[in-house]
């Protein structure tokens, strides 16, 4: 009997082990998917992430070369990849990406834009960079005016062809004005 008694808990002992192993496989089928969806999770959520990370360093203008309907037709010159570099160098970064709400009483953004250029017709220059639009707007009419309040618009007028597009310069668009014959043809 006293050999009994060893055997009885030895069985007890492995009844026990077996059963707590059931429990762990039941876990282990549960544990098992989920992790791995909470793999694939944090793999998209690194993606992501670093997608923003690029992006948040992205200067608007070279946006652009990811919209050729914009930019067909405009030859990148050496000369505009040199002055791109040290001008992306000498980026002002006290510029916020996001402004704060526009002010009343102050010209139109297309309005802004077409004084900026006309002043920079003026002093013989031949367009104004999106950077140069921010700083005009900036210093003239809106000092609290960010990349996202100025430059979606003037791509967007480009776009339309209401402002024009030299390279990385943003041109005022010359309309034609109708001769004598014309207007008296409407008329």
């Amino acid at each position: 009997m006293a050999q009994s008694d060893p055997l009885s808990r030895i069985k007890q002992r492995r009844l026990a082990i077996a059963k707590r192993n059931a429990r762990l496989d039941r876990l282990l089928a549960f544990i098992g998917p989920e992790r791995a969806r909470l793999d694939q999770e944090d793999r998209k959520l690194a993606a992501v992430e670093e997608t923003l990370v690029r992006l948040a360093g992205v200067n608007d203008d070279d946006l652009l070369l990811d919209f050729p309907s914009i930019t067909e037709g405009v030859a990148v010159t050496p000369q505009d990849e040199e002055e791109s570099a040290t001008e992306a160098d000498a980026e002002d970064t006290s510029i916020p990406r996001v402004g704060t709400a526009r002010p009343a009483n102050i010209p139109t953004t297309p309005q802004m834009f077409d004084l900026l250029l006309a002043e920079a017709e003026n002093a013989g220059k031949p367009g104004l960079r999106g950077r140069d639009l921010v700083v005009g707007i900036r210093s003239k009419w809106w000092s609290g005016a960010g990349w996202n309040s100025i430059l979606p618009t003037a791509f967007a007028l480009a776009a339309k062809g209401r402002l024009g597009r030299q390279g990385k310069l943003f041109v005022r668009v010359r309309r034609a004005q109708p001769n004598a014959a014309q207007v008296a043809a409407r008329h």
